[in-house]
Protein backbone atom coordinates (compact mmCIF):
# COMPACT_ATOMS: atom_id res chain seq x y z
CA UNK A 1 0.00 0.00 0.00
CA UNK A 2 2.86 2.40 0.79
CA UNK A 3 4.22 1.92 -2.73
CA UNK A 4 0.86 2.95 -4.22
CA UNK A 5 0.84 6.08 -2.06
CA UNK A 6 4.29 7.07 -3.30
CA UNK A 7 3.25 6.45 -6.91
CA UNK A 8 0.11 8.57 -6.69
CA UNK A 9 1.96 11.39 -4.88
CA UNK A 10 4.63 11.41 -7.61
CA UNK A 11 2.02 11.35 -10.40
CA UNK A 12 0.08 14.18 -8.74
CA UNK A 13 3.27 16.21 -8.38
CA UNK A 14 3.94 15.72 -12.10
CA UNK A 15 0.44 16.91 -13.05
CA UNK A 16 0.72 19.90 -10.70
CA UNK A 17 4.17 20.71 -12.13
CA UNK A 18 2.84 20.70 -15.70
CA UNK A 19 -0.15 22.80 -14.67
CA UNK A 20 2.02 25.34 -12.87
CA UNK A 21 4.61 25.52 -15.64
CA UNK A 22 1.96 26.27 -18.25
CA UNK A 23 0.35 28.91 -16.02
CA UNK A 24 3.64 30.82 -15.68
CA UNK A 25 4.35 34.12 -17.36
CA UNK A 26 7.40 32.57 -19.02
CA UNK A 27 5.24 29.94 -20.78
CA UNK A 28 2.79 32.60 -21.94
CA UNK A 29 5.65 34.76 -23.20
CA UNK A 30 7.14 31.79 -25.09
CA UNK A 31 3.73 31.05 -26.64
CA UNK A 32 3.49 34.70 -27.73
CA UNK A 33 6.92 34.49 -29.35
CA UNK A 34 6.08 31.24 -31.15
CA UNK A 35 2.53 31.96 -32.31
CA UNK A 36 2.06 35.71 -31.99
CA UNK A 37 0.26 37.75 -29.35
CA UNK A 38 -3.18 37.60 -30.98
CA UNK A 39 -3.14 33.82 -31.45
CA UNK A 40 -1.87 33.28 -27.93
CA UNK A 41 -4.62 35.48 -26.50
CA UNK A 42 -7.27 33.51 -28.37
CA UNK A 43 -6.04 29.95 -28.01
CA UNK A 44 -3.88 29.72 -24.90
CA UNK A 45 -6.73 29.44 -22.38
CA UNK A 46 -8.68 26.73 -24.27
CA UNK A 47 -5.43 24.78 -24.79
CA UNK A 48 -4.51 25.19 -21.12
CA UNK A 49 -7.97 24.11 -19.91
CA UNK A 50 -8.06 21.15 -22.29
CA UNK A 51 -4.63 19.98 -21.22
CA UNK A 52 -5.62 20.40 -17.56
CA UNK A 53 -8.68 18.22 -18.06
CA UNK A 54 -6.67 15.63 -20.00
CA UNK A 55 -3.87 15.40 -17.42
CA UNK A 56 -6.33 15.27 -14.51
CA UNK A 57 -8.26 12.52 -16.30
CA UNK A 58 -5.04 10.61 -16.93
CA UNK A 59 -4.17 10.96 -13.24
CA UNK A 60 -7.58 9.58 -12.31
CA UNK A 61 -7.21 6.60 -14.63
CA UNK A 62 -3.74 5.95 -13.26
CA UNK A 63 -5.01 6.10 -9.68
CA UNK A 64 -7.86 3.68 -10.41
CA UNK A 65 -5.38 1.26 -11.93
CA UNK A 66 -3.25 1.07 -8.80
CA UNK A 67 -3.76 -1.87 -6.44
CA UNK A 68 -5.76 -0.87 -3.40
CA UNK A 69 -7.25 -2.25 -0.25
CA UNK A 70 -10.25 -1.40 1.80
CA UNK A 71 -9.05 0.86 4.61
CA UNK A 72 -12.18 0.72 6.73
CA UNK A 73 -15.77 -0.47 6.61
CA UNK A 74 -18.68 1.38 8.14
CA UNK A 75 -21.78 -0.66 8.77
CA UNK A 76 -25.39 0.44 8.90
CA UNK A 77 -26.86 2.75 10.22
CA UNK A 78 -23.74 4.96 10.14
CA UNK A 79 -23.07 4.02 6.52
CA UNK A 80 -26.28 5.81 5.51
CA UNK A 81 -25.05 8.93 7.25
CA UNK A 82 -21.67 8.70 5.51
CA UNK A 83 -23.26 8.25 2.10
CA UNK A 84 -25.66 11.13 2.74
CA UNK A 85 -22.77 13.43 3.63
CA UNK A 86 -20.81 12.32 0.55
CA UNK A 87 -23.84 12.92 -1.65
CA UNK A 88 -24.38 16.38 -0.13
CA UNK A 89 -20.81 17.41 -0.82
CA UNK A 90 -20.97 15.98 -4.34
CA UNK A 91 -24.00 18.20 -5.00
CA UNK A 92 -22.21 21.12 -3.35
CA UNK A 93 -19.22 20.55 -5.62
CA UNK A 94 -21.43 20.68 -8.71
Amino acid sequence: MFKSIIKIVAATALVVGIHSALASKAAKKKASEMFGERTRNGLYRPFYNGLSIATFGALGLYAFGLPNRELYKIRRPLSWLMHSIQFFFLLYLL
